[in-house]
């Protein structure tokens, strides 16, 4: 189960690089806060499923 969870973790951190740099390369700073807000999830989920 925690390989699972670390798998998920992995890849949604994946998807929120690939959106983020996407984001800014086509120069669309609307939505700058949800990717933030998403990285603080993104981590805090990694972080629990580490320990």
């Amino acid at each position: 189960m925690v390989i699972e969870q670390l798998i998920f973790t992995v890849i949604s951190f994946a998807i929120f690089v690939y959106m983020f740099f996407r984001m800014i390369k086509n120069n669309d700073t609307s939505y700058v806060i949800i990717l933030v807000m998403e990285a603080i999830r993104n981590s805090i989920k990694f972080y629990r499923s580490i320990v």
